[in-house]
């Protein structure tokens, strides 16, 4: 490549200096003429491939990954694209909805692993899905059956308070598919509930302090 650059860079200086010459006779003009059309042709060609670099350094500068790697993000992209459609095509919530979901799911799941925190509001959701309970999201959460609230915090005032982090990143995963409960639609704390309804459930699994069931 450097020698190629060399040889342009030669052949340009040493046509500007013929051009620079008088012209003293028609074959010398003749010769200027040619040499010219082929001075043009280098300077075009040396654009072409010059742009030509630019263009596959810029693209290596974006990629900078190897074609394994390449690969792997390309999938990655795909994959968040599918969760998105797929969260819009599904729920579609606002942010607003968003937020009292997340707020639902701190006040619920204080204290609880990670994965309790994504059970919660994976609960929710199947209560979302299901025929049996409203087909809002703020309906399932203030939804009020037998004289009863279904969440503890909205009675007690504690889905007021803002949501951290970790709830906030336990809706999100819970929206994009992640269910650890095995479909529960709904949950209790053993230590703080005696009602016989909800001990009487199909239990799906027990997380942290919460039991969950169908």
């Amino acid at each position: 490549m450097r020698k190629q650059k060399l040889f342009t860079q030669v052949t340009v200086v040493f046509m500007v200096l013929l051009l620079a010459m008088p012209v003293t006779s028609g074959a010398v003009a003749g010769f200027r003429l040619a040499n010219n059309l082929l001075l043009d042709d280098i300077i075009a060609s040396q654009t072409m491939v010059t742009g030509r670099l630019i263009q596959n350094e810029e693209g290596q500068a974006e990629e900078g990954l190897g074609s394994d790697e390449q690969t792997a993000v390309v999938a990655a992209d795909e994959k968040q694209e599918d969760d998105v459609e797929k969260i819009e095509n599904e729920f579609n919530f606002t942010s607003e909805e968003i937020d009292l979901f997340a707020r639902l799911v701190h006040a619920e799941a204080a204290g609880e692993p990670y994965e309790g925190k994504v059970a919660v509001a994976a609960s929710v959701l199947n209560r979302l899905r299901s025929s049996r309970y409203p087909n809002t999201l703020r309906g399932v959460i203030y939804q009020i059956s037998g004289g009863r609230y279904q969440y503890s915090p909205v009675l007690d005032g504690r889905i007021n308070r803002s949501a951290g982090s970790g709830a906030l990143k336990a809706v999100e995963d819970a929206i994009n598919g992640w269910d650890p409960t095995n479909g529960a639609s709904g949950f209790f704390n053993p230590r703080k509930t005696s009602n016989q309804w909800v001990r009487s459930q199909p239990v799906t699994r027990t997380i942290g302090r919460h039991v969950f069931f169908k």
